[in-house]
Formats: C-alpha cells, structure tokens, sequence
C-alpha cells in the first residue's frame, strides 16, 4: 500500500452515483473524493438490484484504486424507508420493539418488506423511534465488497440519520425543527421536537419543489397532526443557489455541506440519541 493512501473511505450510495471521501489520520483528513456514476443503476421499475449492483461494482473499483482499509456507508434516502415508532409498554425490551417495527413496516409495505432489515434510534424508555429498514440484499452486497476488498466495514447508516445529527449539532435542540433532505426526485421531512423524532416521511417532487416548500410543510404539519413549525433545516446540494420559498417569519437554514464530507455522520453526537447504524 502506498505511504499515499488513503486509511478511510466515506461513500455515499444512491440511484445513479457513488460519492466517495477519502481520509486519514487520527484527525480524519480529507485527502481527496471522488464522484462515479453509475450507467447502469436505474432500477428497472420491477427490482433494485440493477442499481446494487452497479453501486458494489463501483465500490470495489475505488478500494482496489484507493487501498483503503475502512469503509464507511452512508445510504441514499431513496433506498431507506422510515417509520417513527411510538414506544409500546407492552413490550418487554429492545428486541420486542424492533419487532413491532418490523410487523408495522409489513403491514404498510406488504411481503416485500420481509427481506428488509430494520434497525431503530437509541431513545430513551417512552420516547419515540425511528425506525429505518434497507434491503437485505443490498445490505448484503455491501459486506461482500468489504469482505472480497480486505477493507473493514465500520457503518452503514442512512442519510436522514447524518443529516440530524449535523442540523442538531448545528442549530440546537431547542423548540420544534423540520429537517428536509432532498435527493434528485425525492424529499425526505422529518419533524423533531428538541430532540424526540415526531413525524417523517418521503415523497417525490418534481424540480420546481422548492416554489412549494412552504405548502409541502404545511401539508405535513396537517398530516402530522401538528402546528407548523417557526424553523426549517434543509439539505439541498441539488438546488444550491436557488430561493427555497419557505411561508413568512419562518426560518430555513441551509446545510453548505453533506455531513459525509464532515465528521458529522461518522462521529454522531451522543447526546443526540442517533447513532442509528446497520450492523
């Protein structure tokens, strides 16, 4: 291995691309990154296995180019799905609430959701959760690129997760805060109150989303049962540049930089309660 190579690898996975981080040292440098599209990762309608497997085939590429001996996931929202868990006191451990997550992600989903693998936020007795589930076969995949690389795999974590911690970690945990991630043709909200998950859920929007912002809030706030919130966070690459219309006298603060470029996704603040990560 090169004296020049990079000891971490950050990589960010999705439809279409692959952006990956390279660091080193204790201080987790940033020594370089690269983008890779992924021709062939439209899914076909039917399976996203198309897609997995264009994404492993460019990560194998990387660290066979790269000699890196961590590897840390970050999984596009368009590949997670989430769920906030009320807190069940008929459930006698942690064990028991995953599975009442697990049954509830079946019901909504149906037979197809039995080969997701489900993993919840670390909260509090009676406090809510939030669930994430991803696909076993992509889970899969990704330890078999680690495994065939000699890399270690240390996390594989969904984006909404990286996202809270570095909008909570930024901003404060006082009051109620919308987190809005948005990805090409999808937008992921998630509504906190200080720090208790109260609502999320994902959607697609068309490119002219960010005219709408305002009402796309508000339509949740109404589905969550909720006052609208004052202040907004939002994680926008995408549309970098562009007036994102938020209703009057609310705040919307724009994240500069995905969390994976930073320390925020790798490193969660534990006061946060969100070291959410897939085993």
């Amino acid at each position: 291995m090169s004296l020049l190579s990079p000891e971490a690898l950050t990589a960010y996975i999705g439809p279409g691309d692959v952006v990956v981080v390279h660091r080193r040292g204790w201080r987790r440098t940033i020594a370089g990154g690269h983008i890779l599209a992924c021709a062939a990762a439209e899914a076909n309608g039917k399976s996203d296995k198309p897609a997995y497997i264009a994404v492993a085939a460019a990560l194998r590429g990387i660290l066979a180019e790269t000699g890196a001996r961590r590897l840390d996931i970050v999984v596009s929202n368009h590949w997670v799905h989430y769920m906030v868990h009320a807190w069940r006191d008929d459930a006698a451990d942690n064990e028991e609430q995953s599975l009442l997550a697990r049954m509830r992600f079946t019901e909504i989903y149906g037979p197809v959701a039995d080969n997701w693998q489900v993993v919840m936020s670390d909260e509090a007795p009676g406090r809510p959760r939030l669930a994430a589930a991803i696909d076993g076969m992509l889970l899969g995949m990704l330890n078999d690129v680690a495994t065939e690389s000699g890399v270690t795999l240390n996390r594989v974590q969904p984006l909404l997760i990286g996202i809270a911690n570095a909008a909570l970690g930024q901003y404060g945990q006082r009051g109620q805060k919308w987190i809005a991630v948005h990805e090409s043709g999808r937008l992921t909200l998630a509504l906190l109150d200080g720090a208790t998950w109260v609502w999320t859920r994902s959607q697609r929007v068309a490119v002219d989303w960010t005219n709408n912002f305002a009402g796309l809030l508000a339509q949740e706030a109404l589905l969550a049962g909720q006052d609208e919130s004052t202040e907004a966070i939002i994680f926008a690459p995408l549309v970098s540049g562009k007036a994102i219309a938020a209703r009057p006298g609310q705040l919307a603060h724009l994240l500069a930089a995905p969390p994976f470029v930073g320390d925020g996704l790798g490193r969660p603040d534990p006061r946060f309660g969100y070291p959410l990560v897939f085993p």
